[in-house]
């Protein structure tokens, strides 16, 4: 049993998954699940990683999607000023990533850029990783993955609720 198999079987009811997979397309993104950022004095509502991968392999299947970037990281050099009056050295990354998701017989592809500003007091792998999540939830949201937040919104359906266990038939 491979591990796609093993993750669809840990839903013992396939008529939930379905429903759980259409909500994630087309619905709303949960608000516990939504979080702020306030950039410039303006606030944005953003959705983590993990929510994007976690309804990324729900709806594709672990091995059902794979990312490429198909060009070189962008890199342009500035200098600012910190706080404490020192010029120091910054810079602004851009990245191109490419969403693969896999079908029975297809494969289907969105791709999109993200970006961040590396300061040089900060990890430049942590500036990277940073653009790269902004880009993976850009091409998520064109799949309709958290697309109200990220402006692809489709429609909306109800929750997919669980069943009443307790409830006789």
């Amino acid at each position: 049993m491979d591990s796609q198999e093993k993750y669809t079987l840990a839903y013992e009811d396939q008529d939930l998954l379905k429903r759980l997979k259409q909500f994630i397309l087309s619905g709303k993104t949960p608000a516990k699940y939504i979080k702020q950022i306030d950039k410039k004095g303006k606030k944005f509502d953003y959705v983590e990683h993990g929510y994007i991968e976690k309804a990324l392999n729900i709806v594709f299947g672990i091995n059902g999607w794979s990312t490429e970037m198909p060009y070189p990281i962008e890199k342009i050099e500035k200098t600012y000023t910190n706080k404490n009056g020192e010029v120091k050295k910054s810079i602004d990354i851009t990245v191109f990533l490419k969403l693969i998701v896999k079908g029975d017989t297809k494969e289907s592809f969105k791709t999109q850029s993200g970006s961040a500003t590396w300061y040089q007091e900060n990890e430049f792998g942590d500036a990277v990783k940073s653009a790269i999540t902004d880009a993976l939830k850009k091409c998520a949201s064109l799949y309709g993955i958290a697309g109200d937040i990220y402006g692809q919104e489709v429609g909306f359906v109800e929750a997919p609720k669980e069943p009443d266990k307790n409830k006789t038939k």
